[in-house]
């Protein structure tokens, strides 16, 4: 029986978990993965020590159209992979996901009938899928493009070995993902400067933007009232370009903006704050950090504005689609807001430095018409473009298009 004839078994391949919902490459690989199982059978496979009772969660969650397989995890950023990630020419990051047992799961799971797709939700997992039989679909969802995002990171290191070090990975990221990106059927980007970029570089290459989304349904205007001066910061708190957006947030700006309405809080929410942190976030004024919550809608809706001051990273910023979506005002650096279609001034502010970003802030709660006019623009926007029903859809339909030329090729012998 054919493809054509019978549904598709998909194989997807994440390096952790994708649940509970608290950050953003898990909200958009949970999505992902639920849209490929809306066409084929799928088999998810992860690195992940999770507890059972969240492994039982996420079951639900994902529905009985998604399987999820674990092995352990391997051991991170030993002396042995940060020496190979120095002298040869892939990143340590892959050599993290080194994993004979997730090889070995693989060849189980196929259990004599190949799968007909793989994904990758991490791109440090591609070389699992070149056992697979050569007709097997082969798509990355690329979050973000890693060689951009570890420059950046290079450049914003204090430390010199660890500065030259990120130049070095970056580097080899950069050789990494031409030859997988070459290799592969699809390449999901985020936006569309992430697929120009690719563009430029490997012309042959099959990319097509898969934007980041939010649930405009779940995350809609309940009538929490916000509370005047709060200004509310959230994401993964052990995650570098948050670390060092908050950093310059509370050393640099909030004490700025104090200056002039004495009354404004920040508050900090999301998983990981226990160490650097709680460390920044220590004795200072107007600082509430509040870690993990099991809502985020309440909190945001708190605020009078979202701040996103990020200096590093790559990808789009799921948290400025869940706040625009809750019609609240966000505050943003270009490199926050990076691959958004989103207008300054419009559907949010955009703001670089340090004088324009604080301006921005004072002007957003000292007028309440015109934080009202951005959270309400913003919301139109993100149910226009952003939804994740859509982006869905977009996604299924690049693989049925590939599927469907692969039949073709098949039956005119090519």
């Amino acid at each position: 029986m054919s493809v054509a004839e019978r549904r598709p078994r998909a194989l997807v391949l994440a390096n952790r978990l994708p649940y509970p919902l608290d950050d953003g490459w898990k909200v958009r690989s949970f999505h992902m993965i639920r849209s490929v199982a809306a066409l084929a059978d799928t088999t998810l496979l992860i690195f992940h020590p999770t507890e059972d009772g969240v492994l039982a969660s996420a079951r639900i969650a994902f529905g009985s159209g998604v399987s999820i397989h674990r092995v352990p995890a391997p051991r991170p950023y030993t002396v042995g992979k940060l020496l190979r990630g120095l002298v040869s020419r892939t990143p340590v990051h892959v050599w993290n996901q080194e994993s004979p047992e997730l090889a070995d799961r693989i060849a189980q799971l196929a259990d004599g009938r190949a799968f007909d797709i793989c994904v990758t939700e991490a791109v440090f997992m591609y070389r699992y899928m070149l056992g697979l039989p050569r007709e097997t679909l082969r798509i990355i969802d690329t979050h973000n493009i890693d060689s951009v995002t570890m420059g950046r990171y290079a450049r914003a290191m204090s430390s010199l070995p660890k500065r030259l070090y990120a130049r070095i990975t970056a580097v080899r990221f950069r050789s990494f993902e031409r030859r997988i990106f070459e290799d592969a059927d699809l390449i999901w980007v985020c936006s569309e400067a992430e697929r120009a970029l690719l563009a430029r570089e490997l012309p042959t290459a099959n990319v097509h933007v898969i934007p980041n989304g939010v649930d405009t349904g779940l995350m809609a205007p309940s009538g929490t009232g916000l509370v005047k001066g709060r200004l509310v910061f959230f994401g993964r708190l052990d995650y570098f370009p948050n670390v060092d957006g908050l950093e310059f947030l509370v050393t640099e700006l909030l004490p700025r903006i104090r200056a002039v309405r004495p009354d404004v809080e920040l508050h900090v929410v999301g998983p990981g704050g226990e160490g650097r942190v709680a460390a920044i976030a220590a004795g200072q004024p107007g600082v509430v950090l509040r870690g993990r919550v099991d809502d985020l809608r309440p909190v945001i809706e708190e605020a009078e504005a979202v701040v996103v001051p990020l200096r590093v990273g790559g990808g789009t910023r799921l948290k400025i689609l869940e706040a625009l979506s809750l019609a609240r005002a966000v505050i943003s650096t270009s490199i926050g807001a990076e691959g958004l279609d989103l207008r300054d001034g419009h559907e949010l502010l955009l703001a670089d430095s340090p004088d324009a970003f604080v301006a921005a802030v004072l002007d957003v709660i000292s007028n309440p018409v015109r934080r009202d006019a951005l959270g309400a623009e913003g919301r139109a926007a993100v149910r226009n473009r952003y939804d994740w029903s859509n982006i869905g859809e977009l996604a299924r339909s690049t693989i049925e298009e590939r599927l469907a030329a692969t039949r073709s090729a098949r039956r005119h012998g090519e």
